[in-house]
């Protein structure tokens, strides 16, 4: 009598193959930062000049805004980028002094490496280069100023900063000068007619993009600042 035939194996897929995969968080992700006294500063949230994240984070900061005005911010948090992004509008007095430039955006970027600690909250960091690019829109002439084209700046530093979670939590604006640690290597400002040879000549913004930095700021940024989760 002939033997049975013996069922045949299905393979098994290989390990980490064959399925959907999961985004599993790794041990450095970064979800925030610590403010101290209980305050934790969200990775992609938008904090408006009313919350106490936004004043921990910059003290007293007598700005007098017009009506619907304002200052929105959001930071991102990475193991090798954090981005920094904020919107003013209607910002006519600040400390005092009268602003002839009362809206304005900007976004900076710092590369370099960062470490969470067993919260998820930045534990340490250290910025190697950094670019900041503002906007200002077109401005009506007023009773204190001519009218004025929109401008745009780009700065670059590649200068090595530390940060430590401890150094935050007693100066948290300390994150900011990490981000403008010594000479800048590329100026931009678009109503300078005579460019820095810091600069190129021509195309200046082609000539930014050769800083890992400028992946996370591309031309434009400011038509939607918030939406994009940059990283």
């Amino acid at each position: 009598m002939p033997k049975k035939p013996k069922k045949a194996k299905t393979p098994k897929a290989p390990k980490g193959r064959g399925g959907p995969k999961t985004n599993k968080p790794t041990k450095d992700t970064i979800t925030g930062l610590d403010l101290g006294n209980g305050l934790i500063l969200k990775s992609d949230t938008v904090y408006s000049d009313q919350s106490p994240e936004y004043k921990a984070l910059f003290g007293r900061r007598d700005s007098v805004y017009s009506a619907g005005g304002g200052t929105q911010i959001e930071f991102e948090f990475s193991n090798n980028a954090i981005a920094h992004t904020s919107v003013t509008t209607g910002e006519y007095l600040q400390n005092g002094q009268r602003q002839y430039a009362p809206d304005y955006k900007s976004r900076a970027i710092g590369i370099g490496k960062f470490k969470s600690d067993k919260n998820g909250l930045l534990a340490l960091g250290e910025i190697i280069e950094a670019s900041e690019w503002t906007y200002t829109p077109d401005r009506a002439a007023t009773a204190e100023a001519g009218a004025s084209l929109a401008e745009e700046s780009i700065i670059t530093f590649q200068s090595p900063t530390t940060f430590t979670k401890a150094l935050i939590n007693s100066n948290p604006d300390s994150i900011f000068y990490a981000f403008v640690g010594g000479q800048p290597v590329f100026w931009y400002d678009s109503h300078d007619s005579k460019q820095p040879e810091l600069a190129s000549e021509f195309d200046p913004k082609s000539d930014f993009a050769r800083f890992e930095s400028s992946k996370y700021i591309k031309d434009g940024w400011w038509q939607d600042p918030f939406t994009p989760n940059l990283i």
